[in-house]
C-alpha cells in the first residue's frame, strides 16, 4: 500500500492504505495462502464453521473455494508439458487442471499453447516470472488458482530485458457455459458468453509489474527537438525501456482526441532522460514550461508484460474478463486488456467484477485497458475493491465505473483515462454511454482520489445517482438512496480537455440532506469545452482548494442550494492558453463566466457561497479586440440566461475575501451581473466589501425587480451589472408557498413600518405550487396582507396556513438580520382591518363590506354563535390560522408514521408521536389538522392511542388494553370537515353544538403547555398528564356507542400494552435507547437488532462460536435495544471490571474507556476488553444507535462490532464477511470516576 501511494502528495499514508486495502491486519505477507485468500483476523468469523453444508448455505449466491484445494499452495507443480502428456489431446477436449493438482507453465521459448476446447483451472496453474508463451483458447475458467510471480530484480523493466512475455488470446464465437466443479456449486449451468476469461470461486494472483514502477506520471521536460523527455517520477526511466509505447494526453481546450503515442528508443536511469524513436508531432506542455503543474500533460505506459486480447475483433466483439459471484480476494497487477469488451452486450467488459458483493482485499493495480470495445473497469454488485494506478486509453462508453449504484466502499486511486469515445451501439436505451464519461459514479459512497480524466467525448467525472439492476435487491441496499447518501473521499481529482463538463452533478442531482456538507478537495478542472464544474438539483456540495481554468465556463450552479466554493482560483484564460492560441493551437478561446447561479431558484437555503476565491482575467468587452488578448466580456459572477420557471430567486448569494487579478478599469460589469436574469428577488451579500465600490460591506439588489426597488433604502446606488449596491444593509428572503389551486387572482401587499408598501405578484410554473416572494431589509417591520382582483381584503384559501417562521428564509450571516418576528402575516378578521396598499385605500367608502364576511363559515352552527364560540382542540404539526397552539402532546401511534413528529419507542409495536394541540372556534378544512374517528369511518386513516377511565364506553369501537385506572382507546386520525364520526378534545365540559360529551380523556402534554385541563401527575421527563373532555358528534351516541355486552367487532388491538401509568415516566420524550448484550432472547419492550460477534475467552454468558486464535473465541450475544437500566437479568452492560472479559474494537483516537489494553486491528481500530456486568453497575457502558446517550452517560467514541445482518442496528455500513457486517454503534458510559 505504501509503495503504491509513495509519491502521492497531500495524503495521509495510513488512511490511504486503509482505503486501498481495507483492514488487512493479521495477514502474514509471506504466507502465500493467506495472501491469496485475503484472510485477516477481522475475517475470522468466516472460519467459524468448516462444515461443507454450512459453507454452501452461507454462500448460496456465490461460487466457493473448493475444499480439495486446501493444500494447493504447498503441492508440487508438474511441468505443463508433462501434465498434457498424461491427458487426452488438448485439441479434442477441454484442458482441465483437476482440483488439488498444480501445473506450472514453465515455457520460455515463445511457444504457442493451443486449447481450442477451452482451459478450466480447478486446481492451480502457476506461471513463473520468466515464462514466455502464447495461450490460444476459446475460454479460460478459473475455479481454482491462476498465479504469476512478480519480476525478479534484474527483470523489472517493461519490456523485460530477456524479452519474456505472456499473451492470452481468446478465439471463437461460441457462447460458453459451464457446470461448476465439485463443491463449487451455485446455480447449476452458468453462461459466461463469447471469448470469456472468467473467475468463478477461484483466485487470480497475477503480479506482472514491479510495484515501484509507475504506470503513468507527469511530463517534466521536453527537448526542443521533441525527442527527449524527463518525467516527474524519475523511477519511470528505470522501468520504461526500449520498445515500450507511451501515451501523451491532450493539452488543449476540448480536444479530447488530440493524444500522441510514441515509442521509447532508450532510457537512461541515471539522468532520467528517455529518448523517443521519432519526435512528437506536436509539442506537449511540460512542468518546465513554467505555466504550472496543472497544465503539464500526463505520460502513460502503453506496454505490459502480460496481454489479454481476442484473436479477432469483428463487429467490436472482443474478449471479456469477469469475476462473477466470487467472494475471494483477487490480485490483478500489470496486465494489458486490449480490444476487450463486446459493444452492445450487457456484462461484457474488459475488467468486470460481477455480483461478488464483498470482495474485500481485491486489488486491480497498474493495468492497462486499450482500444476497449465497451467500457473499461466495471464494478457491479461488488464492494471494497481497490483500483489504483490503472490506465485506460482509446475506449468506448463509460470507462472507470460502478454499474448499478448499489456498490459501496470501492476505491479508485490515481487512475488515468484518456480518449473516452461515444459508442455506435448502446447496451440498452436507458444507458448513458452515448455521453461517455471517464469516471461514472451512480453511487457516491465510494472513494475517488487522485484520478485524471484526460479527454472524453463528453464528461470527465459524472455523479449520476441511481439504484438499479440486481444490486437493488442486495441486503445492504434495503432502503438505500444513492442520491441522498454521503460521499466518500473525492480529493485531488483532475479533469481536462473534455468536450463537455469536467465534473457534472446533473441532471439527476445529488441531495445528501442528512449528511452535512460533502467536501471535495483539490479538484482541477481545466480546458474543458463546457463548464469545469456543473451542478443541478443538488445540495451541500463544497469545493475547497480547486483550480478551475480555461473552460467553456467555470462553475455553474444551475439548481440547488448551500454550495460553497472556498480557497479556489477561477481563471477565464491562462497564460498557457494564450500562448497556445498565439501559435494557432489551444482549441479555442475560452470565454465563459466564472461562477454562475440559476436565473430562478426558490429553494430554501443559501445559494452559492464564495470565500477566498480569486478570479483571473475577467475583463469587460473591448469592441473589435476579442481574442486572444483575454478581453471577451465574460463576467466573474453572474446569473444564467436559462429560461426561468419559477421566476423568483430566493437563495442568498454571499461572499467574502474575493480578489480579482488582471481586470480592466471598468467597474463592476466584469465582476458581478444579473443582466441575463429574467427572475426577480436577487439580493447578494458582500460580507466584507470584496466587490463593493469602496470596500464597504452591503447588499447588491436587482434593479428590474419592482418590489426590491420600492422598498430599497435611500443609500443604494447604481453600480452597473443591472444592480444597485446598498452599503451596510442586510437582507432576508421570504416566500409564501401554496398549492397551485390556491390564491388564484390574488396579490400580496407588503407594508413597511414607515408606511411604504409594494405588491408581490403570484408566480406559478405549470401546475406546480404557486408562491409570492421577495427580499426585505432589516431595520424595519413588515405586514403582509392579500387582496383580490378588485382590491378587497382576502386570503389564499379560506384559512390557508403559512407556518411561521418557515416562510422566512435563513439570514446570509450579515448583521443585523431581519428577525423572525419582524414580518407578520395579517389575515382578514373582524378585529383587525388589513393594512391596504395605497391603490386600495382610495376605494369608495360608500359601499363598505361587512367585516364579519371574512369569518370562517365552514361550520354552520359556529357562524350563528356568539363572538366567543366554544372551541375544540385538534392535532396538528402546525396550528391553522385562527387557532391557539396549546403545546406539544404525547400520543401513541403504530410504527408506520401517522403524520406527526415522531418521538421515542414505546414497545409492543407502538411509538410516541408529538402533535401540537390546536384549539379554535371553527372546523379546520386543511388535511394536516386531524380529529379522531371511529375505525368504521370511511375517511379514517392511522391508528393512535389515548386513555379514558375504566368503564367508560369506547366511541371508536377499536378495543384497547387496561392501564390501571385507565383503559386504552384507539381512534383513527381523520379530517374533521369530511368525516362523520368526529371526536375532539375540549377544555370545557360544554361541547360545541352538534357534539356530546363522552367524559374525561387523558393525554400527556409537554411541561409548560398553555392548557386549562385538570393536570394530573407529572412525569420525570418534562411531561404532565392532562385530562381534557372528549366531545364526539351526536350520531355516534345513538348508532355507534357500544353496549357493555360482548360484540363481534374485530379486536385488532386486543394485545395492547397494559403497563401501569408509572411506566410512562421516561416517555414520551424522544427515547434514547440503550443497547445491551443479551444471553438469550430480548425481554419484552426491547427490540432485537440481531446477533453480534464479539470476542471472548473460553467462557462467557453468550453462545460460543468458532475459534479466533490467541486464546480468544467468537461469542454471539443478541443486541437488545430499549429503555436504560432494564430489570431483566439476561441483559449485560460492559464495565472496567466484572464478570467475563470480552472484546470489541474502538476508534483509536477515542481512547480505552475500560483501561484493559488491546492490540491494533488496523484501519484506526483497536481492540478494547471490557467485562460483562449488570446494567445497574456504576461504571456500566452501553452501545447506542445514535450519537446521544441516556441521561447520566458520557460519550466515549465510536465502536465497531460484527452483526449477522446489515439490519437497522446502525446506519453506518462497514465491510461484510459471508453474512456478517460491520456496524459502528456509539459508546456511552455512566459518569463514574473509575472510567478512564
Amino acid at each position: 500500500a505504501f509503495k503504491a501511494i509513495k509519491h502521492w502528495r497531500n495524503m495521509n499514508l495510513i488512511s490511504a492504505a486503509a482505503l486501498l486495502f481495507g483492514v488487512i491486519n493479521g495477514v502474514n505477507a509471506n504466507d502465500d495462502q493467506t495472501k491469496l485468500r485475503g484472510r485477516s483476523s477481522s475475517a475470522a468469523v468466516v472460519e467459524e464453521d468448516h462444515n461443507d453444508a454450512a459453507r454452501k448455505l452461507q454462500h448460496s449466491n456465490h461460487f466457493l473455494e473448493s475444499a480439495c484445494n486446501a493444500n494447493i499452495t504447498t503441492a508440487t507443480c508438474a511441468p505443463i508439458q508433462t501434465f498434457l502428456n498424461t491427458t487426452q489431446s488438448p485439441i479434442d477436449i477441454e484442458v482441465k487442471i483437476p482440483c488439488g493438482v498444480c501445473v506450472t507453465a514453465d515455457i520460455t521459448d515463445d511457444s504457442i499453447l493451443h486449447f481450442p476446447k477451452g482451459l478450466n483451472i480447478v486446481g492451480k496453474l502457476h506461471i513463473p516470472e520468466n515464462a514466455s508463451f502464447e495461450l490460444r483458447t476459446t475460454y479460460v475458467l478459473v475455479q481454482g488458482y491462476m498465479t504469476m510471480d512478480g519480476p525478479s530484480a534484474g527483470q523489472r523493466t517493461i519490456p523485460r530485458a530477456d524479452g519474456a512475455k505472456v499473451k492470452v488470446v481468446l478465439e471463437g464465437n461460441d457462447n460458453i457455459s459451464f457446470m461448476p466443479d465439485g463443491d463449487n456449486t451455485m446455480m447449476g449451468q452458468t453462461s459466461i458468453g463469447i471469448k470469456p476469461f472468467a473467475v468463478a470461486g477461484g483466485v487470480l494472483d497475477i503480479n506482472a509489474i514491479d510495484d515501484a514502477c509507475p504506470s503513468w506520471t507527469i511530463l517534466k521536460s521536453l527537448s526542443q527537438d521533441k525527442l527527449e523527455i524527463t518525467l516527474n517520477d524519475p523511477s519511470a526511466a528505470e522501468c520504461w525501456a526500449e520498445g515500450a509505447e507511451l501515451l501523451f494526453t491532450p493539452d488543449e481546450v476540448g480536444l479530447w482526441h488530440a493524444t500522441q503515442v510514441a515509442t521509447i528508443a532508450s532510457s537512461n536511469s541515471t539522468t532520467g532522460i528517455i529518448t523517443l524513436t521519432s519526435p512528437l508531432p506536436t509539442r506537449s506542455t511540460s512542468i518546465e514550461d513554467n505555466y504550472g503543474e496543472h497544465f503539464a500533460v500526463e505520460v502513460a505506459l502503453l506496454s505490459r508484460r502480460v496481454t489479454f486480447e481476442p484473436a479477432e475483433n469483428t463487429n467490436l466483439i472482443g474478449g471479456h474478463t469477469i469475476i462473477l459471484h466470487t467472494q475471494v480476494a483477487q490480485n490483478i497487477k500489470g496486465v494489458e486488456f486490449r480490444r476487450f469488451g463486446q459493444q452492445g452486450t450487457l456484462g461484457r467488459y474488459p475488467v468486470h467484477f460481477h455480483m461478488s458483493e464483498n470482495a474485500h482485499g481485491s486489488t486491480v493495480f497498474k493495468n492497462l485497458v486499450r482500444e476497449s470495445n465497451q467500457r473499461c473497469y466495471v464494478i457491479h454488485g461488488t464492494h471494497a475493491v481497490s483500483l489504483s494506478d490503472n490506465v485506460a486509453y482509446d475506449t468506448f462508453g463509460h470507462c472507470f465505473m460502478i454499474e448499478d449504484g448499489g456498490e459501496h466502499q470501492n476505491t479508485f486511486l490515481k487512475n488515468l483515462g484518456s480518449k473516452t469515445k461515444r459508442p455506435a451501439k448502446k447496451i440498452r436505451a436507458e444507458e448513458t454511454d452515448d455521453q461517455p464519461t471517464t469516471f461514472w459514479m451512480p453511487n457516491p459512497v465510494n472513494h475517488f482520489i487522485g484520478n485524471v480524466a484526460a479527454g472524453s467525448e463528453s464528461m470527465g467525472f459524472w455523479l449520476e445517482p441511481m439504484l438499479r439492476g440486481p444490486s437493488k435487491n442486495l441486503a445492504v441496499n434495503a432502503g438505500f438512496n444513492p442520491g441522498q447518501a454521503p460521499m466518500g473521499k473525492f480529493d485531488d481529482n483532475k479533469a481536462h480537455s473534455n468536450v463537455g463538463q469536467g465534473i457534472a452533478f446533473y441532471p439527476h442531482g445529488y441531495m445528501p440532506w442528512n449528511h452535512g456538507p460533502q467536501i471535495m478537495i483539490g479538484l482541477v478542472a481545466i480546458k474543458n469545452g463546457a463548464h469545469g464544474i456543473r451542478i443541478g438539483a443538488s445540495n451541500q456540495l463544497h469545493f475547497h482548494g480547486a483550480y478551475i481554468g480555461d473552460n467553456g465556463g467555470g462553475f455553474e450552479n444551475s439548481g440547488g442550494a448551500n454550495h460553497v466554493v472556498r480557497d479556489t482560483v477561477i481563471e477565464r484564460i491562462s497564460d498557457h492558453q494564450k500562448s497556445l492560441l498565439a501559435k494557432g493551437r489551444g482549441g479555442r478561446d475560452p470565454c465563459g463566466e466564472g461562477i454562475t447561479f440559476p436565473s430562478d431558484k426558490d429553494h430554501k437555503g443559501q445559494g452559492t457561497e464564495m470565500y477566498n476565491v480569486t478570479f483571473k482575467a475577467y475583463d469587460p468587452w473591448i469592441t473589435g479586440n476579442p481574442s486572444p488578448t483575454g478581453t471577451c466580456g465574460a463576467t466573474a459572477i453572474s446569473s444564467t440566461t436559462i429560461s426561468p420557471r419559477h421566476t423568483l430567486y430566493t437563495m442568498k448569494i454571499k461572499f467574502s475575501g474575493l480578489s480579482f487579478v488582471g481586470e480592466g478599469s471598468s467597474y463592476p460589469n466584469h465582476r458581478i451581473s444579473v443582466c441575463g436574469s429574467a427572475s426577480t428577488g436577487h439580493a447578494f451579500d458582500d460580507l466584507d466589501g470584496s466587490i463593493s465600490p469602496d470596500g464597504t460591506p452591503g447588499t447588491f439588489l436587482q434593479q428590474n425587480d419592482p418590489a426590491l426597488m420600492a422598498l430599497k433604502p435611500d443609500s443604494c446606488r447604481d453600480v452597473g451589472g443591472c444592480l444597485l449596491f446598498c452599503p451596510n444593509t442586510c437582507y432576508r428572503h421570504i416566500k409564501l408557498d401554496m398549492p397551485g389551486t390556491v390564491g388564484v387572482g390574488m396579490t400580496a401587499v407588503v407594508t413597511r413600518s414607515d408606511g411604504v408598501s409594494t405588491t408581490l405578484p403570484r408566480k406559478q410554473f405549470r401546475n406546480w405550487n404557486a408562491h409570492y416572494g421577495t427580499a426585505l431589509s432589516s431595520g424595519y417591520t413588515y405586514d403582509i396582507t392579500f387582496v383580490d382582483g378588485s382590491g378587497n381584503p382576502t386570503w389564499p384559501g379560506t384559512y390557508y396556513n403559512f407556518p411561521h417562521p418557515a416562510w422566512m428564509y435563513p439570514s446570509a450571516g450579515c448583521s443585523p438580520s431581519l428577525g423572525d418576528t419582524d414580518v407578520e402575516l395579517v389575515p382578514p378578521s373582524p378585529s383587525r382591518t388589513p393594512s391596504l396598499s395605497p391603490t386600495i385605500s382610495a376605494l369608495p367608502t360608500s359601499s363598505p363590506k361587512p367585516t364579519i364576511s371574512h369569518e370562517p363559515t365552514q361550520y354552520p352552527t359556529v357562524s350563528m354563535a356568539p363572538t366567543d364560540p366554544i372551541e375544540a382542540c385538534y392535532l396538528s404539526n402546525i396550528c391553522p390560522v385562527g387557532f391557539t397552539d396549546k403545546g406539544r402532546s404525547g400520543i401513541l401511534g403504530q410504527t408506520d408514521s401517522i403524520g406527526f413528529v415522531r418521538g421515542g419507542n414505546f414497545g409492543y409495536g407502538w411509538t410516541w408521536y408529538h402533535p401540537h394541540l390546536c384549539c379554535g372556534g371553527y372546523v379546520p378544512t386543511d388535511t394536516n389538522t386531524k380529529a379522531m374517528c371511529a375505525k368504521h369511518d370511511e375517511n379514517s386513516e392511522h391508528v393512535m392511542g389515548h386513555w379514558m377511565p375504566v368503564g367508560t364506553p369506547d366511541p371508536y369501537l377499536a378495543g384497547g388494553g387496561n392501564d390501571g385506572a385507565w383503559d386504552w382507546r384507539h381512534p383513527r386520525t381523520c379530517t374533521a370537515s369530511t368525516s362523520s364520526s368526529v371526536c375532539v378534545f375540549s377544555e370545557v365540559e360544554n361541547c360545541r353544538p352538534g357534539y356530546e360529551n363522552w367524559g374525561k380523556a387523558r393525554i400527556l402534554m409537554e411541561a409548560g403547555s398553555d392548557l386549562s385541563f385538570n393536570a394530573g401527575a407529572s412525569t420525570s421527563a418534562g411531561w404532565n398528564y392532562h385530562t381534557p373532555w372528549l366531545c364526539c358528534t351526536e350520531g355516534i351516541t345513538t348508532t355507534k356507542k357500544p353496549t357493555m355486552e360482548p360484540t363481534n367487532e374485530p379486536t385488532e388491538q386486543s394485545d395492547e400494552p397494559t403497563l401501569s401509568p408509572t411506566t410512562f415516566s421516561k416517555s414520551p420524550v424522544p427515547l434514547v435507547e440503550a443497547c445491551y448484550l443479551a444471553a438469550g432472547s430480548c425481554p419484552d419492550g426491547y427490540v432485537n437488532e440481531g446477533s453480534a460477534g464479539v470476542l471472548g475467552q473460553a467462557t462467557t454468558p453468550f453462545n460460543r462460536g468458532g475459534g479466533f486464535g490467541w486464546g480468544w473465541y467468537w461469542h454471539h450475544p443478541e443486541i437488545c435495544c430499549g429503555p436504560e437500566s432494564p430489570m431483566a437479568t439476561n441483559l449485560y452492560a460492559m464495565c472496567p471490571a466484572g464478570g467475563s472479559v470480552i472484546g470489541h474494537t474502538h476508534k483509536a483516537e477515542d481512547g480505552d474507556p475500560y483501561g484493559n489494553g488491546g492490540s491494533n486491528d488496523g484501519g484506526g481500530w483497536y481492540w478494547r476488553h471490557p467485562y460483562t456486568c449488570s446494567p445497574s453497575d456504576a461504571s456500566a457502558c452501553v452501545f447506542t444507535k445514535e450519537p446521544v446517550g441516556p441521561e447520566g452517560y458520557t460519550y466515549k467514541g465510536q465502536s465497531r462490532i460484527i452483526m449477522n445482518s446489515s439490519g437497522t442496528f446502525t446506519a453506518t455500513y462497514g465491510q461484510k464477511y459471508n453474512g456478517w457486517w460491520y456496524h459502528q454503534p456509539f459508546l456511552f458510559c455512566k459518569d463514574d470516576e473509575t472510567i478512564a
